[in-house]
């Protein structure tokens, strides 16, 4: 890893999402709506049943950008993940999903997703 990067196996989302200036990840549901609740923008490589479609809706909220498996080359995620770092508009169009606070909010910027 680069020196102004970090890698840990287990994280308190919720202690350390809003100190991030993007996150990439899995693609999991719980992940990107601590990222959205947090404003922080994101990049999923998208593995696993539902992180496809995950990665889609968010894409479609402009809430991030996402890869396919087959498509996880640093040729394809390096600018996805600086265009990511360069997002000044994120946290305003996350928050709309984001003012909600707790668990019903999590549950509310699901079902919103599911809508879109």
């Amino acid at each position: 890893m680069p020196g102004n990067a970090a890698w840990f196996p287990r994280l308190p989302f919720a202690r350390v999402m809003g100190r991030a200036r993007a996150v990439l990840h899995h693609g999991g549901i719980g992940t990107a709506v601590r990222a959205v609740a947090a404003g922080v923008p994101q990049v999923l490589l998208a593995h696993g049943f539902d992180r496809a479609d995950n990665g889609m809706r968010l894409a479609r909220l402009g809430l991030g950008s996402w890869l396919p498996e087959r498509r996880w080359t640093p040729e394809e995620i390096v600018p996805l993940l600086r265009a990511a770092l360069a997002d000044q508009g994120y946290r305003e169009r996350a928050l709309p999903y984001a003012v909600r606070p707790g668990l019903p909010a999590a549950a509310e910027a699901v079902e919103e997703l599911l809508k879109h």
